[in-house]
């Protein structure tokens, strides 16, 4: 059994955290070393760095706050069920807010600003909150 497996933590390790090996795309990789870099040049308060990690503990936070959104037999039926569900919210929302023009993600990250934060913190409760707000039941009539 790993280490890791065993719930031993390293002594170079953040109190708290465990390490898990997740292999990445190509894509992925390029893609999420991009946004970490710009957040990370964007922040205002440089108490924190973010990195590539930060923002996998934010997904994850996101995803198992939010189980509803993940159902599928396959990771891509997964992934492709979790996509569409959250472009629906974000369509929504940018009708709401009268961006409707625009791609419905992007819409909704103007709209919105996503990821704003300069912590791991601020940007994982600032995101939830967002994403609660319109998986919330009184906000189903706008949906």
């Amino acid at each position: 059994m790993s280490p890791s497996a065993k719930g031993t933590i390293k002594p170079d390790e953040p109190a708290g955290l465990r390490p898990k090996y997740v292999p990445l795309r190509k894509d992925q990789y390029t893609d999420l070393s991009d946004l970490a870099r710009d957040l990370q040049d964007a922040r205002s308060r440089k108490t924190e760095r973010i990195t590539e990690n930060t923002l996998i503990r934010a997904a994850i936070d996101l995803i198992t706050s939010h189980p509803e959104l993940l159902a599928g037999d396959t990771e891509e039926e997964i992934r492709s069920g979790a996509l569409a569900r959250i472009r629906a919210w974000a369509a929504a929302e940018a009708v709401l807010v009268g961006n409707e023009g625009e791609e419905p993600i992007r819409a909704w990250a103007t709209a919105q600003a996503a990821l704003v934060g300069d912590t791991e913190e601020e940007i994982r409760s600032g995101t939830l909150e967002r994403i609660r707000a319109w998986a919330a039941p009184e906000a189903g009539q706008n949906r």
